[in-house]
């Protein structure tokens, strides 16, 4: 399995049992609270692995670029 499957599985996984431990009243506010930083990440990894296949010196400056703007999308989703 990729990198990201797991990911994904093991945000499922922490999804159900936060749910489960918690009550279903708030576990679509979980999921929904989850998802965004779940996006950000599989966009990254899948974007810096095509990059890196492809041409490993443009790497670093593709995650310079990736790093300030999840700087400008979380700061703006944390206000």
């Amino acid at each position: 399995m990729s990198p990201t499957t797991w990911l994904i599985a093991g945000s499922v996984t922490s999804w159900l049992v936060a749910t489960a431990a918690i009550g279903p009243g708030m576990g679509w506010e979980m999921l929904a609270g989850m998802l965004g930083p779940l996006v950000v990440a599989v966009v990254s990894w899948e974007t810096a692995y095509r990059t890196f296949r492809r041409n490993p010196e443009r790497l670093m400056p593709l995650m310079v670029k990736a790093f300030a703007g999840k700087m400008v999308f979380f700061g703006r989703m944390s206000r």
